[in-house]
């Protein structure tokens, strides 16, 4: 598990280091967030030392959710990876030459 108490981070990639490496996130919620955690889906993010405490137990003691979570948090990396990425601005850069060609 990656647990962050942080209140503000600028690019947000020891989150996706982690998710990297199957860890479920436990952080303070922070609109940076948005699209990298999904709260119950590859960790929680928290508002209260309560809610910090609850989670954290809960991802300890429940096996099968730590193991979804793991599988989630996997995935979530790969939406982000070098690769995808480039990908994506390829699809971009083709899309504006076509729309300039017909321009």
């Amino acid at each position: 598990m990656f647990v962050s108490a942080s209140t503000f981070e600028t690019q947000g990639l020891t989150y996706l280091e982690a998710m990297a490496c199957g860890l479920p996130l436990v952080c303070r919620e922070d609109p940076v967030l948005q699209g990298v955690l999904e709260n119950e889906e590859n960790g929680y993010a928290y508002q209260s030392e309560r809610e910090f405490v609850d989670h954290i137990r809960r991802i300890l003691t429940d096996r099968k959710l730590r193991q979804a979570m793991h599988a989630k948090a996997l995935d979530k990396a790969k939406e982000c990876s070098a690769a995808r990425f480039v990908d994506r601005i390829n699809s971009l850069y083709e899309s504006m030459i076509k729309v300039s060609e017909h321009a």
